[in-house]
């Protein structure tokens, strides 16, 4: 069964924010297999705009992350991202822009929240067949 460009967004945008959780939380190893995955489907020109406003270059969006590793493994109880309200819209030929929102804390009903709209192209080879090419994040409630 074929599925749609959209289903693949979603799936990418579940499967990446679990590894996340899983970098985060130090339940994958720190080695460049395990990084792969997150640098991998990254475009080559991916930026992304956090709510902060300050655009980071896919270099040092790599950079930062590569070191935050195992930044949440002492939090009690353990810190979770959550995937909620997903859309997603083609634009294009292979092209597809998506909003959600990402939830990150120990439970959903206490989670620091943000909306983000993500754009995305085909590319066969990746996980979901996907590749991000821009992020723009903003806060919800604050």
């Amino acid at each position: 069964m074929l599925i749609s460009m959209i289903e693949q967004c979603q799936q990418e945008v579940d499967a990446l924010h679990l590894f996340f959780e899983n970098w985060f939380n130090a339940k994958i190893s720190d080695d460049n297999n395990s990084f792969s995955r997150f640098s991998d489907v990254l475009g080559d020109k991916f930026r992304i705009i956090p709510p902060s406003a300050k655009m980071s270059p896919k270099d040092q969006l790599l950079n930062g992350l590569k070191s935050a590793y195992g930044a949440w493994k002492d939090k009690e109880p353990p810190l979770k991202i959550f995937i909620k309200n997903f859309e997603g819209q083609m634009i294009g030929q292979g092209i597809c822009l998506v909003t959600y929102e990402e939830w990150q804390g120990p439970s959903e009903n206490d989670a620091q929240k943000r909306r983000s709209s993500a754009l995305f192209k085909s590319k066969e080879g990746n996980p979901n067949g996907v590749e991000w090419l821009h992020v723009h994040e903003t806060w919800i409630d604050g």
